[in-house]
């Protein structure tokens, strides 16, 4: 699956994902779906291959805050704040940390 999302021209964060099954690649019927929330720079997306959580940070649309959220088993979670500002786009990565 690859995941698409973006900020909008209105500001308001919009997702998107490509898909396979039998019949071949298709894109979600609807296209884009909006999640609540605003942003003045672009979204940031990251997957955790381990819980198959996608995560998203963004900045603040009204301030320099720094908010997050996760889709995890059809559902988005609520905005968490993170410490910290930022006046740009946030970056998310995530890794695997083994620890024998």
């Amino acid at each position: 699956t690859l995941t698409v999302i973006v900020k909008g021209l209105d500001n308001a964060i919009y997702w998107t994902w490509l898909y396979r099954d039998n019949s071949g690649v298709h894109w979600w019927p609807g296209l884009w779906t909006q999640i609540s929330g605003k942003t003045s720079k672009s979204p940031s997306l990251a997957v955790e291959p381990e819980t198959n959580t996608l995560y998203l940070a963004v900045k603040g649309y009204t301030n320099n805050n720094i908010y997050y959220r996760s889709f995890h088993g059809g559902s988005w979670s609520g905005w968490f704040t993170l410490p910290g500002a930022t006046g740009d786009t946030p970056v998310l990565n995530t890794f695997y940390f083994y620890d024998p």
